[in-house]
């Protein structure tokens, strides 16, 4: 009953045979060559891998190089790694237009035949007037906004606490603060 639920799952089963070895027969067409040859390959410091078939089945056989290694273990962690290539060759096959964009790019580089820049954004000479009204009006609409956060500031802080010591004094003497050239030189300390 087991063996028919892993079947119907598509889930390659492990033959541990008595001679030491694991062993999995599996469909190229439903696992993919290259996953197969790439899971087998990541296990050869563990194991011994060897490859039999044709192009519709592939028999995997790994014997472990320690013999204190769990071959139930390393069933396991063959199907793990097929599984996690299976995906990494999606992953490639879904980006080689990239790479081909990619490279195609680098050798026209290299070749000195850049291709040619993407058309600019319209320049203000080619807004239409209504465009350009429509600027305006947002342009001023934002100015308003700003004037009333700030308003909105200088009412939420009646005792001037945010203020600079400068518009403090200002506000108190009424008269204009001094502006940075207006002020005198700091003296330094241990001077006259």
């Amino acid at each position: 009953m087991r063996t028919k639920k892993a079947k119907a799952a598509g889930t390659p089963r492990a033959r541990i045979s008595r001679d030491g070895s694991v062993s999995f027969e599996l469909s190229v067409k439903r696992e993919g060559l290259e996953p197969i040859l790439g899971a087998a390959y990541l296990l050869t410091d563990r194991a011994y891998a060897s490859l039999d078939g044709d192009r519709a089945r592939l028999a995997v056989t790994l014997r472990p190089k320690s013999p204190s290694c769990d071959l139930k273990a390393l069933s396991e962690v063959f199907l793990r790694e097929l599984e996690t290539q299976k995906l990494r060759w999606a992953i490639a096959k879904n980006n080689l237009p990239v790479h081909e964009f990619v490279a195609e790019q680098a050798v026209l580089l290299a070749n000195g035949r850049i291709p040619p820049p993407s058309p600019p954004a319209p320049a203000a000479d080619d807004l239409s007037e209504e465009q350009r009204r429509e600027i305006e009006r947002l342009i001023a609409e934002v100015e308003e906004e700003i004037k009333a956060l700030n308003q909105k500031k200088l009412l939420s802080d009646p005792n001037k606490i945010r203020a600079s010591w400068e518009e403090r004094q200002e506000a108190a003497l009424g008269e204009p603060s001094p502006t940075q050239e207006e002020r005198p030189p700091a003296r330094a300390l241990g001077g006259p």
